[in-house]
């Protein structure tokens, strides 16, 4: 059965349904969203007997929010490429220079708050984009601005797994395309993907980290209608990749029973 409920992003507040970086940086739970609280949720989880996680995406920050947290922050902190801080996607957000001073505490302290708050055993953590800051005055110099934002990030996942040695921490940084040894020595799962539907793409991703299940699963059988109960079978077994992860999304009835008796 399940072992592990994980709420993604747009868990704080100002986030919407439509855009998750509204509100990144501010970790503060949406009270519309839980009314009681995340902790209300985790001790529910619990009590069922399994585990409970949450999504964080702590290199970029929405600069409307980002002074929510209960630690400083600064727009000193953000990734300067010639003098101009980089923006991400969005006009509010921003890219988080981890090698900047206070940058990689600032995110460790917020994340240790949720972690303690929300006792949580298990965190995803997300990167959706990547800039290379080379403002000398951060600490570190013009030219090492991505070495020492990687820095950054392992110390931020190295403080983590000190202060919280069961906490189970999970990669899924831009579909786990920054995976590398360092990351590894810190993360347990890395997820192809942070998302888990359509369940073709999730064959695709996971095709490239390796044989988990066979290889060959054709196009029709993930797209339907399903002709046989095998067909019905590998659709399921498709979404069911990644540590503790299947998507949920659009499944069918008949999808549901099957997924009921693979269990």
């Amino acid at each position: 059965g399940f072992e592990l409920i994980t709420i993604d992003a747009q868990w704080y507040q100002e986030s919407s349904e439509t855009e998750f970086s509204y509100g990144l940086g501010g970790y503060i739970v949406d009270q519309a969203k839980f009314p009681n609280g995340l902790r209300a949720v985790s001790d529910r989880v619990h009590a069922l007997g399994m585990k409970f996680g949450l999504w964080f995406e702590f290199s970029r920050v929405d600069l409307r929010t980002a002074n929510r947290g209960r630690h400083p922050w600064s727009p000193t902190m953000l990734v300067h490429y010639d003098k101009q801080a980089y923006r991400s996607w969005c006009p509010h957000a921003y890219m988080l220079c981890t090698g900047a001073q206070g940058a990689a505490d600032w995110a460790l302290e917020n994340i240790a708050w949720c972690v303690r708050e929300f006792n949580l055993d298990y965190v995803k953590i997300d990167d959706n984009d990547w800039g290379v800051c080379n403002d000398a005055t951060h600490g570190h110099e013009a030219g090492d601005g991505e070495w020492a934002q990687i820095q950054g990030v392992y110390h931020i996942l190295r403080g983590l797994r000190e202060r919280f040695p069961q906490l189970v921490i999970e990669n899924c940084a831009s579909g786990s395309q920054r995976a590398d040894p360092g990351m590894a020595r810190f993360c347990v799962p890395i997820q192809m993907n942070d998302r888990h539907f359509p369940s073709i793409l999730e064959r695709r991703y996971a095709h490239g980290v390796g044989c988990i299940y066979p290889q060959f699963v054709p196009l029709l059988i993930l797209a339907g209608p399903h002709k046989d109960e095998e067909q019905l079978r590998w659709h399921v077994f498709s979404r069911m990749m990644g540590g503790f992860n299947f998507g949920l999304d659009g499944l069918s009835p008949e999808l549901y029973e099957e997924m009921k008796r693979c269990m």
